[in-house]
């Protein structure tokens, strides 16, 4: 799914795309949110299959923005100390989530699974609210 994300940042630029993209994964994960076993037929292969359809636009945006605004001169190392952090933040982030999908499992939290994708939507909306104040990009770059 890049070749859409790649056309439709030629138009509206790349900090517009990668919202949308970020916009239509919030939109998935609130469907996630919804899913019930008396739903679940319906929602889940729709939302399995639309899943698939964010990742590309949004691995290619937040690496065309990162372009961007990297600096040139020392864009490799950047990159090297921007892969370390998101591998960090990624292992960080995963341990969360393992210790509340055990504290639930437990019954020590007053909430269902569900509600994890409550946390991840928040925190799209918190990722849409910082890319918005990154500079626009013209079309076609």
């Amino acid at each position: 799914f890049t070749p859409p994300a790649a056309k439709m940042a030629e138009r509206m630029g790349w900090r517009k795309t990668l919202t949308a993209y970020i916009a239509l994964a919030l939109v998935l994960a609130l469907g996630w949110w919804r899913i019930t076993p008396t739903n679940a037929a319906l929602l889940y292969p729709v939302l399995t299959l639309l899943g698939s359809i964010p990742v590309g636009g949004l691995s290619l945006g937040l690496f065309r923005l990162q372009v961007e605004h990297s600096p040139a001169a020392t864009r490799s190392v950047y990159f090297s100390a921007n892969s370390a952090v998101n591998g960090t933040v990624c292992l960080a982030g995963a341990s969360i989530c393992s210790g509340l999908i055990e504290a639930i499992d437990r019954g020590s939290l007053p909430f269902g699974i569900n509600s994890l994708f409550l946390v991840g939507a928040a925190l799209m909306v918190a990722t849409i609210l910082s890319v918005w104040r990154l500079p626009q990009s013209k079309p076609g770059r």
